[in-house]
């Protein structure tokens, strides 16, 4: 039966900035936090400043100069709801200021981003342009979601303190109030019982107890509602926490995107112009066949082991780490040059190595970062090796990330051969449908670059 030509075939429009409306579920959840909704009616507000949280208050310290101290352990649950109700305002501000420079980070970083972009691609026009374009806008929309949500966070650490501030400044007008009351009330009561002011009556004890607990009631009233409204806060916390990670998580999703960079001359075609052919294979990132089907269902037989598992080939001429498309296709192509051994493995600009990994259902899996020294004892398992220069077929080795804190992988491995290692400082890799005997291409920009151990030469 033949298709029906009106009937529009769906398309999977899900990309990795898909679900970036939590960037309005941030704004809704802050603007609640904002707004102060959470606050129980009870209390109606906020306090200016935090102050009260930190100021040592005694306001039934007067009972002692009037000369009935023996009522102060009738009041004392008045006195414990004010020493509940500290807090260090100092440490409080510290955490809302935390998050406050997480904000404006994050804030200033999705502004760098947004302007370096639109500088650098001024006249850069064309599909390619529009979808990388598009791309930066959801990592800058993203990265100013998690903004927001740090900015809510701070203010929520705020609101609480200031909250509890409030209730603790409240709290004390109750006890001032009921001391004036006592003030006026205790001299009666004392004349009525006969008693002196040194001197206790169950009496007067009774009145002060049955005072006490009408101003506890009140007391206990705001505490209450503090408890309610804290008890508010707490899933909007949450759901910011929630917030942030799903963004991290969109922002992770953009990371393994593979959009062509216009700083690394695009192409009209949408690739660097010294990597124009789309079908070379990048030893940066663990490619695969684009048809699953099309993959070997299991890694062949590995000539060894690394300690975590990943196999390692051995050639005459050549050591690969690790199995996927990527490092078998450079593995077989790859023309070797005179006086040199040649290492096929994935590098990162961590300063570590990671070997690819196709399962037996010839998907995709994470592979383990691996450090250099293990690479250059898996080099020595070759028996083909004779202890001569090497070369990493290997993106990335032969620099390091500044934040890495460490020397490229190709000096590790350098330092740890005790040989002259040469690596690329970019991507590299050969043309997936190209002939055997090819020179390894590195990326627009990239090198080779020569290292040897301990920093000589």
């Amino acid at each position: 039966m033949a298709a029906n030509p009106l009937i529009a075939a769906r398309h999977d429009s899900t990309q990795w900035y898909t679900g970036l409306g939590l960037v309005e579920d941030v704004a809704d959840t802050v603007s609640g936090i904002e707004s102060g909704s959470w606050i129980d009616s009870t209390i109606g507000g906020v306090a200016t400043s935090m102050d009260a949280l930190a100021t040592v208050l005694d306001p039934l310290g007067s009972l002692v100069s009037w000369g009935v101290g023996w009522l102060l352990e009738h009041v004392k649950p008045l006195s414990d709801a004010l020493d509940w109700l500290a807090g260090d305002p100092d440490q409080i501000n510290a955490y809302a200021s935390t998050w406050r420079n997480v904000a404006k980070q994050s804030t200033d970083a999705a502004a760098d981003l947004q302007a370096a972009v639109s500088t650098q691609l001024a006249e850069w026009d064309g599909a390619s342009a529009r979808a990388y374009r598009a791309h930066i806008s959801g990592q800058v929309q993203a990265m100013e979601g998690i903004a927001r949500a740090a900015g809510g966070i701070a203010s929520l650490v705020e609101g609480a303190g200031l909250l509890v501030a409030l209730v603790r400044e409240l709290v004390r007008d109750l006890i001032a109030d009921f001391v004036s009351v006592l003030a006026v009330r205790l001299p009666l009561w004392l004349a009525e019982a006969g008693a002196t002011l040194g001197l206790a009556t169950p009496l007067v004890i009774s009145q002060v107890s049955s005072l006490v607990a009408k101003w506890a009631a009140r007391i206990g009233r705001l505490i209450s509602a503090l408890i309610s409204s804290l008890r508010r806060l707490v899933p909007l916390l949450r759901r910011l926490g929630d917030l942030i990670d799903e963004l991290n998580g969109l922002l992770r999703r953009a990371a393994r995107a593979d959009p062509v960079s216009p700083a690394n001359g695009a192409t009209p075609g949408g690739r660097p112009a010294a990597w124009a052919d789309p079908d070379l294979d990048s030893m940066g990132r663990r490619s695969d066949w684009e048809d699953p089907a099309a993959h070997p269902q299991a890694p062949p037989p590995p000539d060894a082991n690394l300690p975590a598992g990943d196999p390692v080939y051995h050639r005459p001429n050549s050591t690969a780490i690790g199995y996927d498309s990527a490092t078998m296709r450079n593995f077989d192509a790859v023309a070797p040059i005179p006086g040199h051994h040649d290492v096929v493995v994935h590098g990162e600009r961590t300063g570590l190595f990671r070997p690819g990994l196709v399962g037996a259902d010839g998907a995709d899996h994470p592979a383990n970062s691996t450090h250099p020294q293990q690479i250059a004892d898996a080099i020595r398992t070759n028996p083909h090796y004779d202890g001569g220069p090497v070369r990493l077929v290997s993106c990335h080795t032969g620099t390091v990330a500044p934040e890495a804190g460490v020397p490229p992988a190709a000096q590790q491995v350098a330092d740890a051969l005790g040989v002259p290692v040469t690596a690329p400082t970019d991507a590299v890799g050969v043309d997936r449908y190209g002939p055997v005997g090819q020179t390894p291409m590195i990326r627009g920009g990239g090198e080779w670059k020569t290292f040897y151990p301990n920093g000589g030469r």
